[in-house]
């Protein structure tokens, strides 16, 4: 669901960025009622992340975090 996938050579980084924002963001709007602070949704979206990209994160799996956040703080995900 999260993997990059490369095609012809050629990745469009931008691309990839606003489509995985959009996909958590839905993921977020439908599991909202489900916590009850915001935070909770970012450990939800953590072990989501985390688990089906286990190889690939193992070693550097504070990435997740701080990109988390910073597509939180630029309001790619969550309410405005």
């Amino acid at each position: 669901m999260f993997s990059i996938q490369i095609s012809s050579g050629r990745v469009d980084l931008t691309h990839i960025y606003y489509n995985f924002a959009s996909e958590l963001s839905n993921k977020i709007e439908v599991k909202r009622d489900t916590f009850e602070k915001f935070e909770e949704i970012f450990s939800y979206l953590y072990d989501l992340i985390f688990e089906e990209n286990k190889i690939e994160l193992n070693k550097d799996r504070r990435f997740i975090w701080i990109f988390l956040h910073h597509l939180y703080y630029n309001c790619h995900i969550g309410r405005i």
